[in-house]
């Protein structure tokens, strides 16, 4: 099982909030983000 730890749950956190989005949605974005470079071989 994958506990976060603490320090990245913040990070999302501040991220998500900076963008002005929810943890939820910071963390699809970033999948996506890291899909789509996968995808294009970067």
């Amino acid at each position: 099982m994958w506990i976060f730890q603490t320090w990245m749950l913040e990070s999302l956190d501040r991220e998500a909030s900076r963008l002005g989005v929810t943890r939820q949605s910071i963390i699809k974005i970033w999948l996506a983000e890291r899909l789509e470079q996968v995808a294009s071989g970067k």
